[in-house]
């Protein structure tokens, strides 16, 4: 969260500065922005992926339970 932060905001204060005043390591930051996203989070931006291509295909109409029944019937858990 806190490197998150930092990236987010890194166009209007200086990098180490904001490291010293989170109180987190630059060198653990710039391994963060490094660092290939793990599994999970790929899984996730796939599954909104889906879920906003079924939203959008539905007429913007399909709530979260007709979502999901799409979902489960194309096999995705």
């Amino acid at each position: 969260m806190r490197y998150a932060f930092i990236k987010k905001h890194s166009d209007q204060f200086p990098i180490r500065r904001m490291c010293q005043v989170l109180e987190v390591s630059s060198s653990g930051y710039y391994a963060w922005c490094r660092r290939q996203p793990s599994a999970r989070a790929s899984a996730n931006v796939r599954l909104q992926l889906q879920i906003k291509r079924i939203y959008e295909a539905s007429d913007r109409t399909y709530g979260s339970p007709r979502i999901y029944e799409e979902l489960t019937e194309m096999g995705v858990s």
